[in-house]
């Protein structure tokens, strides 16, 4: 499926390939979004171009001048001016530096659940 200057809610596809345009959910085994925007991506292989993303799952991520908020995914290859929030993959490649990465949520959900713990209590005296 090929989209140019469009929007779609939902799109599930083998190929999605959009171009200036948004996407709510898209799902599929190759996934290209060029200049446009998208809440969830789930494929096989992912590539995004001067583009946005809030989260992405993919065995594959590439993120060439652009950003996401959540990426979760077995290899991600980030090109210069690209970033993300948070970053959990088998591996990472280029020059990106997530403000969370795996061992920084790790840590985080540990804190988490101390944190949780001593509010329990805290109420039940």
């Amino acid at each position: 499926m090929t989209v140019r200057l469009g929007g779609l809610g939902r799109v599930h596809a083998d190929d999605v390939n959009t171009r200036l345009s948004a996407i709510g959910v898209g799902h599929g085994e190759r996934v290209s979004i060029e200049l446009g925007a998208a809440g969830l991506v789930v494929g096989g292989g992912v590539s995004m171009t001067q583009s946005g993303a809030r989260n992405v799952t993919a065995r594959q991520v590439s993120i060439k001048q652009g950003g996401a908020g959540t990426v979760v995914a077995g290899r991600v290859d980030f090109e210069p001016g690209s970033g993300a929030m948070v970053v959990i993959a088998r591996s990472i490649h280029g020059s990106v530096r997530p403000l969370l990465d795996w061992r920084g949520a790790l840590a985080l959900g540990a804190v988490l659940v101390v944190f949780g713990s001593l509010l329990r209590r805290g109420r039940k005296g």
